[in-house]
């Protein structure tokens, strides 16, 4: 190889490694999109989640995983990057052990085969 095919490449191997650190530092997020095990995400999740919208794509990432981490129902997540500029964050769930009723002094929990008994204690 002569001296400008060389250089030419250490251009272009240059170029391509400052393209990788700074293009998600520039890079928008435009939509952010929830799913779970059990269909779409609850409704407040979902509005947090949108309010990251239009930041850089590294703090939205860093912003998402300390929010579901401090969340009690969900067991793990992943983020997805989809082009052009969205995100799909996948939710896995802790199911619900027990289910309290409000209005009244009875209580039922949940048994392993899906039964709801009344007035356990």
């Amino acid at each position: 190889m002569n001296v400008s095919t060389k250089l030419f490449l250490v251009f272009v191997v240059l170029i391509g490694a400052l393209s990788i650190i700074f293009v998600p530092k520039i890079l928008k997020v435009g939509g952010i999109t929830c799913v779970s095990q059990f269909g779409p995400c609850s409704q407040t999740l979902t509005d947090k989640l949108n309010m990251l919208e239009g930041k850089p794509i590294v703090e939205v990432r860093r912003e998402i995983s300390e929010i579901l981490t401090s969340e009690v129902l969900v067991k793990d997540f992943s983020i997805q990057f989809s082009l052009p500029n969205r995100l799909r964050v996948n939710l896995l769930e802790r199911k619900p052990k027990f289910a309290l009723k409000v209005q009244s002094s009875t209580c039922g929990r949940l048994r392993p085969r899906k039964r709801f008994r009344k007035g356990f204690r």
